[in-house]
């Protein structure tokens, strides 16, 4: 037992030792031209930054133990670190996370496509859509929270109105078919509600885009043309298909056959055709908390309806009217728009 005990410390501390006084190593400089002919607009130094990836366990990362000399400051996400410096003045190892988050991030605040969340304050408010009173940074700051519920969303009147009609007839909205919520939204958007007086409220604020809370469902965006949900992405297609597109160094699905590339054929010209810059809006975007992957879903901005244009109010929300189009269809239009806002703020 006790030579088994011996090695063992014996073990640890060497370790330790070699832990203390390892280095990471420097980039990698060559002494001189190299006497190979390089490429042309290549030039001959091979240097490349050098970092070391240290791994950890789930229980290790959950006590923020690497096995460094000391203990990480806060917790990190991934299960692996990106070390520079093992040892600084301050006792700490100069380190970053060693998922690819933060690129990720930075390649979509280059797509002008925000990801940070606002918190939510209350569940009196359902998640129909970003274009009501009250849903940015501006109004979260300098609105007092016991006046909070004195804005008037379409959320809101629609909580009341859905209130007021279940005391007349009371009746599950789950168990109701499509077509039958359909024709709830139908009848709710062609009622008018009593505003409430906005003699107690601040000042209203003016309706803007930034600082949105991107988790809704109804993003809007400033474009020239107004007010919008689109946000408009450049791209390049991968595939023939059209369904592989890179934006920004992030390789995204796309709706397939949105894009006819196969007149290009495989050859030069298919090439040159693929190569193009093509307008794409966001559907979808997912990042993953934990390894900080990102999932991105795009739409070409030439198959997108400029009918379905949301307009800013600082009450219920309205749609713009398509050239030509019958006010029966409009209304039609308006009441598809709205029952897919409240059947994902339902159900989802």
């Amino acid at each position: 037992m006790g030579p088994k005990c011996q090695c063992r410390h014996a073990s640890t501390s060497t370790f330790s030792g070699l832990l203390r006084h390892s280095r990471i190593p420097r980039s990698l400089v060559s002494s001189g031209p190299s006497s190979k002919s390089s490429p042309a607009g290549r030039s001959p130094d091979r240097s490349k930054p050098t970092k070391q990836v240290i791994t950890s366990t789930p229980a290790s990362n959950y006590r923020r133990d690497y096995g460094l000399k000391r203990a990480m400051p806060h917790s990190m996400h991934p299960n692996y670190i990106t070390v520079k410096e093992l040892d600084t003045p301050f006792g700490f190892a100069d380190y970053s996370g060693g998922s690819s988050k933060a690129l990720i991030l930075n390649r979509l605040r280059s797509l002008n496509v925000a990801v940070t969340p606002v918190a939510r304050r209350s569940r009196e408010r359902p998640e129909l859509s970003a274009l009501f009173y009250g849903s940015t940074h501006t109004f979260d700051k300098h609105k007092p929270p016991s006046q909070w519920f004195e804005c008037h969303s379409l959320g809101i009147e629609f909580a009341s109105w859905l209130r007021h009609q279940h005391r007349k007839e009371p009746r599950d909205l789950r168990a109701l078919s499509d077509l039958e919520l359909g024709a709830i939204i139908d009848e709710f958007s062609s009622s008018t509600q009593k505003q409430k007086s906005s003699a107690k409220v601040i000042d209203q604020a003016p309706v803007a885009t930034a600082g949105l809370s991107y988790t809704l469902p109804g993003c809007a965006f400033n474009t020239p043309q107004g007010i919008t949900n689109i946000s408009p992405v450049e791209g390049r297609i991968l595939d023939r298909q059209g369904r592989m597109v890179a934006a920004s160094g992030l390789v995204s699905v796309a709706e397939l056959g949105s894009l006819a590339l196969n007149s290009g054929g495989p050859g030069l010209a298919g090439i040159r055709a693929r190569k193009q810059v093509h307008l794409f809006s966001v559907q979808q975007l997912r990042v993953d908390p934990k390894t900080g992957g990102a999932s991105m879903h795009l739409r070409p901005q030439d198959r997108n309806r400029p009918d379905s244009q949301l307009m800013a109010r600082t009450g219920r929300v309205s749609y713009t009217e398509g050239p030509g189009k019958p006010a029966a269809q409009h209304k039609q239009d308006n009441a598809n728009e709205l029952y897919k806002l409240i059947k994902t703020s339902l159900f989802n």
